[in-house]
């Protein structure tokens, strides 16, 4: 199973990016509202970091 993480709409499972450091999250219910809020916030901000580290690698590309 794996393990859950906070967001700052609440719990949800994490995806397999261990870092050895899990531990168990009290177990909560989430509206469907909620679930969908925090994933799209979750996408949100791998959206933008991997814009950030586009720009990284290639800092002419604005």
């Amino acid at each position: 199973m794996l393990p859950r993480v906070k967001s700052r709409n609440g719990w949800f499972r994490a995806v397999r990016l261990s870092t050895g450091n899990e531990r168990p999250a009290p177990e909560t219910d989430m509206s469907e509202s909620d679930s969908m809020a925090a994933l799209e916030e979750l996408t949100f901000d791998i959206l933008i970091s991997i814009h950030q580290l586009r720009l990284r690698e290639y800092p002419c590309a604005i």
